[in-house]
């Protein structure tokens, strides 16, 4: 019996971990400066937030 309940409880929590994952939402993905003079400093803020039901981590940022 104490088995019995052990797998029951065990039903229960399993869905839950298996499917506990960050999920990043970006409102824009990329962002156009248009024209730009070479040497003109450039800034844009992306702002983002985590839509999941883990810790969302971010490692490397690198622009491009």
């Amino acid at each position: 019996m104490k088995y019995l309940y052990l797998l029951f409880i065990a039903a229960l929590i399993f869905p839950v971990v298996v499917f506990a994952e960050p999920l990043i939402y970006f409102e824009a993905e990329s962002y156009d400066f248009g024209e730009v003079k070479e040497g003109e400093l450039l800034k844009h803020e992306f702002i983002f937030r985590n839509e999941g039901n883990e810790a969302l981590i971010i490692n490397g940022v690198v622009p491009s």
